[in-house]
């Protein structure tokens, strides 16, 4: 297989269950299908990280010049958490340009990162909707606050 990016050889290396083909001149990535998750989170385990959920939130697909190193279809272009690669749309495989994985992990981490925090200042909210108000604890006293009798 040839890099789409420059042409030279592509060299098939395995590590963490995940199997790339690596470009020696341009330092591209090319993942079979569903390989990028597992790559994605591969970085981020590194980082101590485990990912819950892996939502890459795809922009729309755009055309390219670049062939598919592995069934010669033309890639297409597309976005992923900013990050723009290309997909073959028959063999489903990605083309990462050097650094691009790492980039994409860091901000699903980041995004993971920013969702909890998100999600645990919506408990704190909501907790607080449901705490009784101070002038609910007395029911009893239908005059003290104005706002009549609670039952």
């Amino acid at each position: 297989m040839n890099c789409p990016r420059c042409g030279h050889d592509l060299d098939t290396r395995s590590t963490g269950g995940i199997s790339a083909a690596i470009c020696g001149r341009c330092a591209g990535a090319w993942l079979p299908k569903d390989d990028l998750e597992r790559a994605v989170r591969l970085v981020a385990a590194e980082q101590g990280i485990a990912l819950k959920t892996l939502a890459l939130l795809e922009g729309p697909a755009r055309d390219t010049t670049l062939p598919c190193p592995q069934c010669s279809t033309m890639l297409q272009r597309l976005t992923l958490r900013g990050v723009e690669i290309e997909r073959c749309a028959v063999c489903q495989g990605v083309f990462l340009d050097a650094g691009e994985v790492r980039t994409l992990a860091q901000r699903v981490v980041l995004a993971s990162a920013d969702w909890d925090r998100a999600y645990q200042t919506l408990l704190r909210t909501v907790r607080t909707w449901a705490a009784p108000e101070p002038w609910l604890l007395d029911a009893g006293d239908s005059t003290s606050s104005g706002h009549g009798t609670v039952e």
